[in-house]
């Protein structure tokens, strides 16, 4: 059985003369719109086979596409032998000068899909497929003449870096550059520094080189072997898309060097290649100062010259683009006699890679494909039979083996290929290159930079703008790397990069949306908020922080495009209006008033822009979650203004409107109610408590006097509640109904009925009869809540109520230790709201940023500059707390860091302050004394979390 059919794809519809349309099985078809369903509104039919078969064959159109080289154009043509070169290659298609041999190329990009556009900074593929008179030949080629890595190994993962990232989905800088920056694939510098050279983006298909980049083996028919590479140089010159051109196009046509190719064809205009070669002896590549197997290396084309060989002609489009060229297979592994692969050990994993991708795409019998079928030869080959979609025939009756009563015919070359075989010696070893790259490596890319860019206007500079667009979306950290990476190249290339890399990630700082500033802004924030805070809910007040704090960096964002913007029109004016000395003459002093028109009118035109900006991104912030949305609207303008600018010296002063003091007091005294205020640095137990807690906060903090004795005020009544003593509380509460400011009596009166509820459980508690108790409320109760209205009324009459007839029933009541918990928790967060509203005590107050989140905030409250400059301490982004400060003398006697409130004790350098896993600190000596049983766990003395010796860490600091 022999196979010799043609590779035009002719099908049942080109030979049916009379073109009547049918199904898949050849029945003929009267409607191919038409459906069978029950009635004309009712279900379909499923003997509809028409449909069936159309829905079904509808689902299996698509093949897996190419993984790389996805994306691709390609045209049949054929080479010509111009020049005799018998003796280097035997093969028949080079025996006749003139000889003709039909061929099919296929151009592609490498790392896009196949909807990728055409203009992408990426390799191009160059494979042709030869169709000779002894089977087919494949070139499996590129448009570089070097590549990325050497070692096969490596190849799944750097294409893996040249497509998308497995989570987003989205090109990633960081993925692209971290694995070329690894030192041992920095060999890769070669093909990067022709990649972002203009040769990275060319303009056609028709105009850029195609080269085999891989060291093959052709022999002649004495059996004289050479190593050869092959150049396939456009006959229609090189042309290229600067970057900004190939990013234009790609939106205007990304399909520009597919429809370039198919019009050029169809226009007769054919593009053409001339085949060169270079050849090298056995004994050449031994005195070769790199291996000749070396994918990452071009030879120099003084020691081997290119040798003419042929032309190829492209000059006949695809009559179905899916049947020739989607279904096409290329594969190294296509070879013909004289004509074989080396030991590159790239190429050798190309020899199955390639084949075994057709398998999987297309299917075992791929070269049955008419586009991929040896029709200038004649196939026969028993032993290859058989498998999915088999349509040849299948070798009808012939056996399946070779034997001695079976004549097959086996021809001999005039030399066995074993004969051109180099020699090898030794054992199987794990090889790959050297483990970093050498100077080398770095040769050739030099080269290119120095002596080839620098002949091409402005190629140099286009390079390293190439490479800082891309990478300046990289991290920082990948940037030096890159930067490094170039600068063994060329220092100047490596500084110029560099250059434009910072120039471009300012501007994008300038670009950047407000959307994703805020999402930055809020990620950051919430993870400082993370250590203030361990309960999961963010407090309102950090809310309100936060907001502030984003507003106030969305200023500072709007002032720098401002400025950029104004520089940019400045530099423009002092440019175009002639202000040098050169542009004194009256025509030009004329010409300067015309472009000077131009230019005010351009201003007002960006300012108009500006402010339509601006009006945007206000609307974005307040759009960025419906919570900022919330918080924001509670300020009125000039509170948000003043609040945004505020003054950390200054910060314990009032800067709230006094509209929204009520909302921002209430949100932060629910908060403080959290935490135990008793833990405040400093234990005022006797006369002298006041004195020392004004002079250490004053003198420390920059707290005033008054605030002070407010707050300790509070502190007092708080504890004497926790510990059972109502009388300090209720004596509060009666003075502010004494005083003339009744606005918020109201709440008074909600604070005052929670005291007296408490009162009273705790006096069933503590076991005082039923009727004392009854005649407490009595005399109490009642009067309250005839002035009392509304909710909180019904609310405590059915509470009291409650309590009273369980009193009379003699019922007793559960869980009492909860129910006083509770109530005491409720009455101390009421009472610090009303003590922080009647006292005018605002969030900002550092005082109470140290209560709501313990010594670990005093950071965003300390006179900081003032210490920053006098004892030249800062704090990294990673630190809590300085350590070991300096202070001026005023402060000599107040350590700067905390109180321990285990030992009563400041820290110092022999007792260092330690942070524990929920993120609040304590000594050295206070974190030796809690675990000096060996305890695995222990509660920190701040908040109740158990936390462990193991989870410390020992606060750090840094000096400028």
């Amino acid at each position: 059985m022999t196979t010799n059919s043609r590779n035009d794809n002719t099908n049942t519809a080109d030979i049916r003369n009379d073109r009547i349309v049918t199904n898949s099985l050849g029945n003929p078809i009267n409607e191919p719109y038409a459906t069978q369903r029950i009635g004309c509104f009712g279900p379909l039919l499923m003997q509809d086979a028409n449909l069936l078969d159309s829905l079904a064959h509808f689902n299996r159109e698509r093949i897996p596409e190419r993984n790389p080289h996805a994306h691709g154009s390609g045209a049949f043509g054929f080479f010509e032998v111009t020049d005799d070169i018998t003796d280097i290659c035997g093969s028949a298609m080079f025996d006749t000068i003139g000889k003709r041999t039909r061929c099919l190329t296929r151009f592609s990009t490498v790392g896009g899909e196949k909807g990728s556009a055409d203009t992408a900074r990426d390799p191009r593929g160059f494979a042709t497929k030869f169709y000779t008179e002894e089977g087919n030949l494949d070139w499996v080629y590129n448009n570089t003449p070097v590549f990325f890595i050497r070692d096969p190994s490596k190849f799944p993962a750097f294409i893996h870096t040249q497509k998308r990232n497995p989570q987003s989905n989205l090109k990633d800088p960081n993925m692209f550059w971290d694995f070329l920056t690894i030192p041992e694939n920095q060999v890769a510098i070669h093909q990067v520094c022709i990649l972002f050279s203009d040769r990275g983006t060319p303009t056609s298909y028709r105009k850029m080189n195609g080269y085999s980049g891989h060291t093959y083996k052709w022999s002649n028919k004495k059996g004289e072997w050479y190593y050869v590479q092959v150049h396939l140089i456009t006959d229609q010159g090189i042309k290229n898309f600067t970057n900004e051109e190939a990013i234009d196009m790609s939106g205007k046509n990304p399909d520009c060097c597919t429809q370039d190719l198919f019009n050029s064809i169809e226009h007769s205009d054919y593009p053409s290649w001339t085949v060169y070669i270079q050849t090298m002896t056995e004994d050449e590549a031994k005195r070769l100062s790199f291996s000749v197997f070396d994918l990452t290396k071009v030879w120099p084309h003084s020691q081997f010259p290119m040798r003419r060989v042929g032309k190829l002609v492209l000059n006949e489009n695809p009559k179905n683009y899916f049947a020739q060229i989607e279904q096409a297979a290329f594969a190294p592994s296509n070879t013909v006699p004289y004509q074989e692969a080396s030991a590159d050990p790239v190429l050798q994993s190309r020899l199955f890679a390639y084949a075994d991708a057709h398998r999987y795409r297309i299917g075992p019998n791929y070269n049955q494909v008419p586009v991929n079928c040896p029709f200038a030869s004649k196939f026969f080959n028993p032993m290859i039979r058989d498998g999915p979609m088999n349509v040849n025939g299948n070798f009808g009756s012939e056996p399946n083996y070779y034997g001695s009563n079976i004549n097959y015919q086996f021809i001999q070359q005039d030399k066995p290929i074993q004969q051109h075989q180099e020699v090898w010696h030794g054992p199987a070893v794990p090889f790959h290159w050297a483990t970093d790259a050498g100077d080398i490596d770095f040769k050739q890319a030099t080269d290119l930079y120095q002596k080839v860019l620098s002949k091409q206007s402005g190629a140099q500079e286009r390079l390293a703008h190439n490479v800082a667009v891309h990478v300046a979306n990289a991290s920082t950290d990948i940037q030096k790397k890159v930067v490094a990476m170039f600068t063994r190249v060329d220092p100047r290339l490596g500084q110029r990069i560099k250059e434009i890399c910072d120039e471009k990630c300012n501007e994008s700082k300038l670009r950047i949306t407000p959307l994703v500033i805020m999402s930055k802004l809020l990620n950051n924030l919430q993870k400082e908020y993370d250590k203030l805070y361990y309960s999961k809910d963010i407090p309102d007040a950090s809310n309100l922080q936060k907001c502030l704090k984003e507003t106030h960096e969305f200023k500072n964002q709007l002032k720098k495009l401002q400025a950029h913007l104004n520089k940019n029109i400045q530099d423009q004016e002092q440019e175009q209006c002639g202000l040098s000395d050169t542009s004194s003459s009256p025509a030009c002093i004329k010409g300067n008033a015309i472009d000077h028109d131009k230019i005010i009118k351009k201003r007002t035109l960006i300012q108009e822009k500006l402010n339509k900006t601006i009006k945007t991104w206000n609307h974005s912030i307040r759009k960025q979650s419906k919570l900022t949305q919330q918080q924001y609207n509670k300020f009125n303008k000039n509170g948000l203004s003043q609040m945004t600018n505020f003054n950390l010296d200054d910060i314990y002063k009032h800067k709230i409107s006094r509209d929204n003091i009520r909302f921002v007091d209430e949100a932060i005294g629910f908060h403080i109610a959290r935490y135990n205020i008793e833990n405040l640095p400093i234990q005022y137990d006797g006369d002298e408590k006041g004195e020392n807690i004004i002079h250490y906060l004053k003198n420390v903090y920059g707290i005033e006097t008054n605030i002070t004795l407010i707050f300790l005020q509070m502190g007092q009544i708080v504890y004497d509640l926790k510990h059972n003593k109502y009388d300090s509380c209720m004596k509060w509460i009666n003075t502010i109904e004494m005083s003339e400011d009744t606005t918020n009596n109201i709440v008074d009166y909600h604070l005052k009925f929670e005291l007296y509820i408490l009162i009273g459980i705790d006096m069933i508690k503590n076991g005082f009869p039923s009727i004392d108790i009854c005649k407490y409320f009595f005399d109490n109760i009642p009067k309250e809540i005839i002035v009392s209205e509304g909710i909180i009324k019904s609310y405590y009459f059915q509470t009291i109520t409650e309590i009273v007839f369980r009193l009379i029933m003699q019922k007793e009541l559960t869980g009492i230790d909860s129910i006083i918990e509770e109530r005491l928790r409720s009455c101390v967060d009421i009472f610090i709201k009303e003590y922080c509203l009647h006292n005018k005590l605002s969030f900002d107050s550092p005082l109470f940023l140290v209560v709501l989140s313990g010594v670990i905030s005093f950071q965003y409250f300390i006179k900081y500059n003032q210490i920053k400059i006098l004892s030249h301490v800062g704090w990294t982004t990673e630190d809590e707390l300085p350590f070991d400060v300096e202070l001026p003398d005023f402060l000599s006697h107040f350590h700067p860091i905390f109180i321990c409130p285990v030992l009563k004790e400041e820290t110092t350098k022999d007792n260092s302050p330690y942070s524990l896993a929920c993120h609040h600190v304590i000594s050295k000596k206070a974190l030796d004394k809690l675990s000096k049983n060996g305890s695995l766990s222990f509660k920190c003395p701040y908040c109740p979390i158990h936390t462990t010796v193991i989870k410390t860490q020992k606060v750090k600091f840094v000096k400028i």
